[in-house]
């Protein structure tokens, strides 16, 4: 049974934390008139990252309405990459997984399944394991699903698929860059016709001669090619997941810019990414490209999964995923192992350019309970009240073995990417001999404590009873993030929270669990 979330408060939510145990991973979120509707995957029983589709009706005040599960367990990451789009009371949505794929309509207010259209053997053999990416609206009887899957030379192929809902049939169109795997995951209509978003590689992903480049395909109205960008040679960029096309014609993108490094106790090269957003204006060419997250270029699963235009119009904002290792875990140093701690997390990433391509701000989340936590943001919606609902994974990966859980979230921050209020203001410390002053929300507290970071190094908290006992503890060394602690179990009462930097230098505040 899933647990019901309430959102209250501030420009009519606050801040929320919503662990939904029996879902492991949230990455589709759709906001309508009187509520909001999540799609992922997870079981309703244990172990925690069994699969299966959930589909989730919530009111505006985050109380749930319903949640439909349906098990297949054939299928893995039934609903990994994709969106849905709405026709009339009806939602629909690729289902990933083993074959077949599947086209999946929902009754919006019920949540069940209507009908499920396999297209897996749409190509007729030509290919094979298509992975559906986005899919989109063209008309009210219209959708296009961009798929990508492998030739029979194991050659990457961009395949359209376009699904008339009348006649409930399939039409197939294909693209390709010649002798490259080409990868495209996003797609947006124009009135001309079509563009794809992705990037083509070439060559063995683990040798030194490794290429991989970001690709815009503009196609016409019949998806035949007639323009197309690429990044430059020798640079290394990938996962575009998601694109704005905006009134001039321009494109805003993410994707992820990498770096490659020949580790010296191996024969392999390892190509690592850091996430990113370019633009490119109308007749394609490039106008800038900004590096966000951290300035650090770790493991090759990091990037941005969604962007929107700031509710404030003064520029974009995006959300993914970025590493947090105090001490790179392999690449680019000559350490061969991370140290064993809190060093080692993936966080949640959201951050912010402007018009102009200028890095505003990055902030992270992640979960404080675990050692080892692994936290996303895969989707997200801008509010009529202002700020974001965003919605994702947060792993917890505890010391103890078969312990290991995944479980969906949803947060919401306001329009500086803040669950803790005020957190992008500076404020001014009261004694400069002392850390800055420490930044938590709510207080009191009920289910969850966010404790924000504002310092750009090491910082150790703990939490204790009035009784002077050590609750929980753990360490932050990133600027902008914002650890999440799960405080249900605690009884109601006082206590205390300490921050202290690396010389020893210690803040302590008082707080309330309700």
């Amino acid at each position: 049974m899933l647990i019901p979330v309430l959102l209250k408060g501030q420009v009519g939510l606050d801040s929320l934390y919503a662990l939904l145990r029996v879902q492991s991973f949230v990455n589709i979120i759709h906001l309508y008139d009187d509520g909001f509707v999540t799609i992922g995957y997870g079981t309703d029983t244990v172990p925690f990252n069994a699969y299966g589709s959930l589909f989730t009706s919530y009111e505006m005040d985050g109380t749930i309405r319903f949640s439909r599960y349906t098990l297949d367990t054939n299928k893995i990451r039934q609903y990994c990459f994709v969106r849905a789009v709405i026709v009339d009371s009806f939602a629909y949505t690729t289902f990933q997984g083993s074959p077949p794929i599947q086209l999946v309509k929902f009754n919006m207010f019920t949540g069940e399944i209507v009908k499920r259209t396999d297209y897996s053997d749409m190509a007729g053999g030509e290919q094979y394991l298509p992975f559906p990416y986005s899919i989109h609206l063209i008309n009210d009887s219209t959708i296009l699903i961009n798929a990508t899957g492998h030739t029979e030379q194991d050659r990457g192929v961009t395949q359209l698929c376009v699904y008339s809902i009348p006649q409930d049939t399939f039409s197939f169109f294909f693209n390709d860059y010649p002798a490259h795997w080409q990868q495209t995951t996003s797609l947006v209509s124009t009135p001309e016709g079509y563009i794809l978003g992705g990037f083509i590689s070439k060559g063995d992903v683990w040798s030194r001669t490794y290429e991989t480049r970001a690709t815009v395909i503009w196609l016409d109205k019949e998806f035949r090619e007639f323009r197309r960008y690429l990044s430059p040679p020798g640079e290394l960029q990938a996962w575009s997941l998601d694109m704005i096309r905006e009134d001039d014609g321009s494109l805003v993108l993410t994707n992820c810019i990498g770096r490659k490094y020949d580790p010296q106790w191996g024969p392999y090269a390892y190509t690592t990414y850091r996430p990113s957003i370019f633009k490119l204006d109308s007749e394609g060419s490039l106008l800038w490209h900004t590096p966000m997250g951290r300035d650090l270029y770790l493991n090759h699963n990091f990037w941005f999964n969604h962007i929107l235009p700031a509710t404030t119009g003064d520029g974009y904002i995006a959300v993914g995923v970025q590493t947090n290792f105090s001490d790179s875990l392999f690449y680019g140093t000559d350490n061969l192992v991370n140290e064993v701690g809190e060093n080692l997390r993936k966080e949640a990433l959201i951050a912010k350019v402007s018009l102009n391509g200028d890095s505003l701000w990055s902030r992270s989340y992640y979960t404080a309970d675990f050692l080892y936590s692994s936290a996303d943001f895969h989707d997200f919606v801008a509010l009529p009240q202002g700020g974001y609902l965003i919605c994702g994974r947060a792993n917890k990966h505890p010391i103890e073995p078969g312990t290991t859980a995944s479980y969906s979230w949803i947060l919401y921050v306001d329009e500086h990417g803040c669950a803790v209020p005020g957190c992008h203001e500076t404020v001014s410390a009261s004694d400069p001999e002392l850390p800055d002053s420490v930044r938590f929300f709510p207080n009191p507290a009920l289910r969850d404590l966010y404790i924000y970071q504002h310092e750009d190094e090491c910082m150790r908290y703990t939490i204790g009873n009035m009784d002077g006992q050590i609750l929980h503890t753990f360490k932050s060394c990133q600027s902008g993030s914002t650890a999440i602690l799960d405080i249900r179990s605690y009884p109601a009462g006082t206590y205390w929270l300490s921050k202290q930097d690396s010389a020893g230098r210690q803040r302590t505040e008082q707080w309330v669990k309700m």
